[in-house]
């Protein structure tokens, strides 16, 4: 099954979302309107 080899596991998931909160802040940085949604309607959607 070459499709099931090609699919993310829980592990590897599991590490990026332990990465998400030191990503985060640096992204706030660059993007401070992410937190505030409704102050840049036109932007890309805010993460949940």
């Amino acid at each position: 099954m070459d499709t099931a080899a090609h699919a993310p596991d829980l592990d590897e998931v599991l590490e990026i979302a332990v990465q998400l909160p030191t990503f985060l802040p640096a992204a706030d940085a660059t993007f401070p309107a992410a937190d505030h949604p409704t102050t840049a309607p036109d932007g890309p959607p805010a993460p949940l």
